[in-house]
């Protein structure tokens, strides 16, 4: 998806019967917020391009997330998952508020946690540019689960060489923060 200049578009489409649901409305407070690496992709690809630093295309292409995904999808833990989905266009600024909306909780979530889970290559080009890191693809798995899940879900991220860390918690209520330096912030889509 060529999101400057003409615009290139494309879609895959797939029927098919789900045994398991990790619908976003399924989150419910005391459960903890998971996310694995990102490096980004298409999104990320073509900024680097636009801006000369094809150096930086190469960290995208990787398949952490599918092998994140598919690892949980065929071990028994995906049964106990409440929430499973990626970090995509709008970033966590419009995936977590639209995760707030339909799930009707809260979300509070550590800057400094999920910024250490950004490739670094990718998330120095997005600062030279003045691009916000938390409203674009990172092509990051996000996980909402009950917290006595950690520790098994990351293992068996660890067992695939994917890292994944606990970025933040749910809480009865609406709408998402941000810790930012010890202090709560709002956060909330930008405009884009």
């Amino acid at each position: 998806d060529m999101v400057i200049g003409d615009r290139m578009t494309g879609c895959v489409g797939a029927v098919g019967v789900a045994n398991y649901l990790t619908a976003r409305s399924y989150s419910s407070p005391g459960d903890v917020i998971l996310m694995s690496e990102g490096s980004g992709g298409g999104t990320i690809s073509t900024t680097a391009l636009y801006y000369g630093e094809e150096d930086v295309v190469s960290e995208t292409l990787n398949v952490r997330f599918l092998t994140a995904a598919d690892s949980l999808i065929k071990s028994d833990l995906i049964k106990k998952i409440h929430t499973m989905t990626d970090v995509t266009n709008g970033g966590l600024r419009g995936d977590l508020n639209e995760i707030s909306k339909t799930a009707k909780i809260k979300l509070i979530f550590y800057e400094d946690k999920v910024r250490s889970l950004v490739n670094k290559k990718v998330l120095d080009m997005l600062n030279r540019h003045e691009i916000d890191y938390l409203g674009v693809s990172l092509d990051s798995l996000l996980v909402i689960c009950p917290p006595e899940m950690v520790n098994d879900i990351k293992d068996v991220l660890k067992s695939k060489n994917v890292r994944m860390e606990e970025i933040g918690y749910v809480e009865e209520g609406a709408g998402v923060e941000m810790v930012e330096d010890g202090i709560n912030k709002k956060f909330e889509p930008k405009f884009r």
